[in-house]
């Protein structure tokens, strides 16, 4: 906290700092005598008359309210394989950590690394694999794939312009600087998919020898869940604006079912009308602290 208290809260910061803070909390709760800590995979819960009954492989519990803060997965994705099906794909999670990126690639020959993407998420990458490169740990090749130019958080007197979809902090300024910046093309090559992907890919995953997918996340899987004996499945619907569920045509509310975090993030609009999902650990805490009114209110 203390460490957290001394950063300028005008800028980005590494996501381990609120990591370290989350954690701290998390072992608070679990030490506090009040609190039943139980871990384990859900792999049922079911709501009859107004209580939920959670089930895992060998327990179940009793509540009136569930949340689903299940997270999410990279997407993954098997579209180089009519062009070079011998790529070696790395998780995305791991090459966007600095420090085990270079564990991840050979050091005796050199690595031609297609990032798919230039989100965040791709940029990172791309911007972890140049350092290394740079420094002299592996010998790379970055070959970054994108629908559409970079584009980037824009600060405004009322707000963030693509608060949660533009590049911000320290990638922000390495994408400016490098790649925007007429970069090395031994380095970084940047290719455009949005006129012909297939043509794309032919000309250019051949000659790649690795390959990242920064194509987003998807939901992880949900318990099976069940209203009054029936099973929910596509019938659930999300909201996003009171973290609450609805069930079935008629949009009814699901009783105690509650839900945060990347799997089940707040639909927002920033300052010029773009429409998008509140992702980062500082919204996901800000949506539950509006949400919590809710949450004590079992109508």
């Amino acid at each position: 906290m203390t460490k957290l208290e001394s950063m300028n809260r005008d800028k980005t910061c590494q996501l381990s700092f609120a990591g370290d803070m989350v954690l701290m909390l998390v072992n608070g709760l679990i030490e506090r005598s009040e609190v039943q800590s139980v871990e384990g995979a859900v792999e049922k819960a079911s709501l009859n008359r107004g209580i939920w009954t959670v089930s895992t492989f060998n327990q179940s519990f009793k509540t009136t309210r569930l949340f689903m803060c299940t997270g999410s997965q990279p997407q993954s994705s098997s579209m180089h394989y009519p062009f070079n099906k011998d790529l070696t794909v790395l998780d995305l999670d791991e090459c966007m950590l600095r420090s085990h990126l270079p564990s991840a690639l050979p050091k005796d020959r050199k690595s031609v690394v297609a990032v798919i993407g230039n989100s965040h998420s791709g940029i990172l990458c791309c911007k972890n694999l140049y350092e290394s490169a740079k420094s002299k740990e592996r010998d790379i090749k970055i070959v970054n794939f994108g629908r559409r130019p970079i584009k980037y958080a824009k600060y405004v007197d009322n707000g963030i312009i693509f608060d949660n979809t533009g590049l911000k902090g320290s990638t922000a300024e390495w994408a400016k600087e490098v790649m925007e910046n007429d970069p090395d093309p031994e380095m970084i090559e940047q290719v455009d998919l949005s006129q012909d992907q297939d043509l794309a890919f032919r000309e250019h995953l051949p000659r790649c020898t690795h390959i990242i997918y920064a194509i987003g996340y998807t939901r992880s899987p949900l318990p099976a869940l069940y209203i009054d004996g029936q099973p929910a499945g596509e019938e659930l619907t999300f909201d996003m604006h009171s973290s609450r569920f609805h069930y079935g045509d008629r949009a009814e509310r699901v009783q105690g079912l509650y839900a945060n975090g990347i799997a089940f993030p707040e639909e927002v609009k920033d300052p010029e009308g773009h429409v998008e999902a509140a992702v980062g650990i500082a919204k996901f805490f800000s949506f539950a602290e509006r949400m919590k009114k809710n949450w004590l209110s079992l109508e």
